[in-house]
């Protein structure tokens, strides 16, 4: 059966903190050095890549509440801004996760996966309990082909949020792409139910309900993800597998094989539709 992995690109970070930054330390500038001096040094991974410059702004000005600072960096997708909060409040606050995880995403979005890792990883030992550290270490776990890491990532998301759509459905891709369809469907319900229902998370979940039995749910699933992207051709697909190898509905399955076919089929799948268009023929010449 095909299958089509959804990888999604999450922008979100730890909420706003309202306490007040510690005071400065020499230990905690250290910190802050280091990890800049990491960042000029990483070389960026060819897997990923983004435009602009990665060098750090210095000595930004900082209202009284730093992680305001930090949020409005965010919200204004400066990289540079974002990074150099960051640093700054690493320099008054030690290991402060929020800050490191800003720091792991803004790496993550320039290609330094390995650089990622490591603030991620960081934040993660210092707040254990931030699913949203976790889903985000998934994320580069993934981009950096880890793919058990990122698994172990996204089931301690959900561990830690379980309203986390995105997780799920993270998960739930990987899970379709090992064919353990039981535990796809399960997590690829909770991202349904939290409202992610784009068509490519669509497609996966039905793929997961048709090959656990659950062969009307699945039918309504691509129709829903059909309404959103009428000319999605791993959809059309997956519902003429559906239709004719598991409903027995041949004509309506083969007009969905000949609406693939005149799109223009992938090498590697013109054999298995052809297989299902003789199928299909075959059952309505009965």
């Amino acid at each position: 059966m095909k299958k089509s992995i959804l990888i999604f690109a999450l922008t979100g970070f730890l909420a706003a903190c309202s306490s007040a930054p510690k005071d400065e330390s020499e230990e905690s500038a250290a910190m802050a050095d280091a990890s800049h001096d990491a960042w000029e040094s990483a070389p960026a991974s060819s897997s990923k890549s983004t435009s602009g410059s990665s060098r750090v702004e210095t000595a930004p000005s900082l209202s009284s509440n730093p992680y305001a600072d930090l949020n409005a960096a965010i919200k204004s997708q400066s990289e540079e801004r974002i990074r150099a909060v960051a640093h700054q409040i690493l320099r008054q606050v030690k290991d402060d996760p929020k800050a490191l995880n800003a720091l792991g995403m803004s790496a993550y979005r320039s290609g330094k996966l390995d650089l990622a890792a490591y603030f991620l990883g960081k934040a993660q030992q210092k707040a254990p309990s931030e699913g949203e550290i976790a889903s985000n270490l998934g994320l580069v776990e993934l981009a950096r082909g880890e793919k058990t890491a990122a698994i172990k990532s996204f089931r301690r998301a959900l561990e830690l949020r379980s309203e986390d759509g995105l997780a799920a459905a993270n998960l739930g891709a990987l899970y379709v792409e090992a064919k353990d369809y039981s535990k796809a469907a399960t997590v690829l319900a909770m991202s349904y139910r939290q409202g992610v229902r784009d068509a490519k998370n669509l497609n996966n979940y039905g793929i997961a309900l048709a090959a656990t039995g659950q062969h009307d749910k699945a039918l309504s699933i691509y129709d829903e993800a059909l309404r959103q992207s009428s000319s999605n051709r791993d959809v059309l697909y997956n519902k003429a597998i559906l239709l004719i190898e598991n409903m027995g509905r041949m004509q309506d399955g083969l007009d969905l094989v000949n609406r693939v076919k005149f799109m223009g089929s992938p090498s590697e799948s013109r054999d298995k539709l052809s297989h299902l268009e003789n199928k299909a023929k075959a059952g309505l010449n009965k």
